[in-house]
């Protein structure tokens, strides 16, 4: 009863990743989420939730301060820690720092904060950071290993979509479904066995 019991458990706990997945499939950025069941020979099967890495598509801003890369990826500082990311969509703080879509500070090549001061900035071919006609600095960008991309190839006006896949996402659903259904219903007619059988030998 306990495998049963942790076999539904498991595939409540796929359906509601998934759907959560679905739910983020329009925000710009966003990770879906996948379960690894892990197999312990001493005790109970146990899941982790992990980030799927890859890629979403490039949607359209039209703002000329939103930036994509297809290839490599931007590194922004927020509290102290360091994180990638394949767009960023920038703005300046009231003390003139750079800052991306989440609160981060964008970093340059040098792992500096970009300081821009209060006369605005535009982006230039290669991410090129200007203010008064004057070039500022760069955003860091790095490939996979960590290390910098000296010319990378921007998309002005662009950020990173979702990397959810809704007809995967969907099936995950319907299997786990019919999984669980399958299960309940044999519980039931096993319970309405034992009753029938209870009920007959109560008669004897």
């Amino acid at each position: 009863m306990y495998d049963i019991a942790s076999t539904i458990v498991d595939s409540i706990r796929s359906i509601e990743t998934s759907s959560g997945n679905i739910a983020n499939i329009y925000t710009n950025g966003y990770k879906s989420k996948k379960l690894e069941f892990l197999i312990d020979s001493n005790g109970p099967a146990d899941s982790h939730q992990y980030n799927v890495n890859s890629k979403g598509s490039a949607i359209n801003t039209s703002n000329s301060n939103d930036v994509y890369i297809a290839e490599g990826f931007f590194q922004y500082e927020k509290d102290g820690e360091k994180y990638n990311a394949s767009s960023l969509s920038m703005w300046v703080d009231e003390n003139g720092f750079l800052r991306s879509q989440n609160q981060g500070y964008v970093l340059s090549s040098s792992d500096e904060r970009i300081f821009i001061g209060p006369d605005g900035f535009s982006i230039e071919e290669g991410a090129s950071i200007y203010s008064n006609g004057e070039l500022i600095d760069s955003p860091k960008v790095i490939d996979q290993t960590g290390r910098l991309i000296d010319a990378p190839q921007i998309n002005k006006g662009f950020v990173e979509g979702s990397n959810v896949n809704q007809l995967s996402e969907i099936q995950i659903i319907l299997n786990n479904s019919k999984k669980i259904n399958t299960i309940t219903s044999g519980l039931s007619r096993y319970d309405n066995m034992m009753a029938i059988l209870n009920d007959h030998v109560g008669k004897i």
